[in-house]
């Protein structure tokens, strides 16, 4: 009988080092999580995820402030219902083709907010896959409606610019 004991004692020391690495990597993992889940809800960009039908099911604090919906009210919002009325046609030419492929997107849309304000936003989008399926899209953005305003508003000013250049023209021309 007492030659089973040593082995025991040795068994039990494996386990109970096993154990303390086990707990060691589960650390670490839990450390790994609580970085990427700080990272994800402070990022400066709107970072979320859209199931295969469309439906949002996971999103940062900056998409739930841009967009003016709750978290409650955000998750299972169908993208529908944010694309803005005149973006839906190509949006959902996008979808398709997106969700036919695996590749990467990057593209602008319209997007409507819950009170109402249109905004537009960049957005890089990569299909989420399993055993080969596309089941869903992680999706970066960034509001741009500021820089839009600017462009459409240089454009309107260089069309002026223009237009009474070519008018000084006229003029100088007679």
């Amino acid at each position: 009988m007492l030659t089973g004991q040593p082995n025991r004692f040795a068994n039990e020391a494996e386990l109970s080092a096993k154990i303390e690495r086990l707990q060691q990597e589960l650390r670490k993992t839990k450390s790994n999580e609580r970085r990427y889940r700080d990272f994800f809800t402070r990022a400066t960009d709107l970072v979320f995820t859209v199931d295969r039908r469309g439906l949002f099911r996971q999103g940062n604090d900056h998409f739930f402030d841009l967009t003016g919906y709750t978290v409650e009210e955000g998750l299972n919002l169908d993208w529908n219902q944010v694309v803005a009325p005149h973006e839906w046609n190509r949006a959902t030419q996008i979808y398709r083709d997106h969700a036919a492929g695996e590749e990467a997107l990057f593209f602008e849309l319209d997007i409507v907010t819950k009170h109402g304000e249109l905004r537009t936003i960049e957005i890089h989008s990569r299909p989420v896959l399993y055993k080969s399926k596309v089941i869903g899209f992680h999706g970066i953005a960034r509001d741009i409606s500021e820089r839009k305003r600017t462009e459409k508003s240089l454009e309107q000013v260089r069309i002026r610019a223009e237009a009474a250049e070519q008018f000084k023209t006229r003029l100088l021309a007679k």
